[in-house]
């Protein structure tokens, strides 16, 4: 799942945009072939247990994305999160 938009350019670059699970509502208007992947939210404003709804084994933020709460809430819960510097 990615929060933001630069996670998500590289995932599609690197030939991973299919494993894709869910998007923030911005980055999926990026790409075509995320247009059937649920959204979650502006990536400010992701609610946690939307994102848990989805049942990710990897999120993929920057490190804007949230609010912290929701990032802390998915870490507590034994959710991968990879937090990358904002472009």
């Amino acid at each position: 799942l990615c929060l933001r938009r630069p996670p998500f350019t590289a995932g599609v670059r690197l030939g991973a945009g299919g494993a894709v699970g869910g998007v923030d509502s911005w980055s999926g208007d990026y790409s075509a072939e995320v247009a059937p992947v649920p959204r979650v939210g502006a990536f400010m404003t992701s609610a946690a247990e939307g994102i848990f709804s989805l049942k990710p084994n990897l999120v993929l933020a920057t490190i804007d994305a949230g609010p912290p709460e929701a990032i802390i809430q998915l870490r507590r819960a034994g959710v991968a999160v990879e937090v990358l510097p904002s472009p």
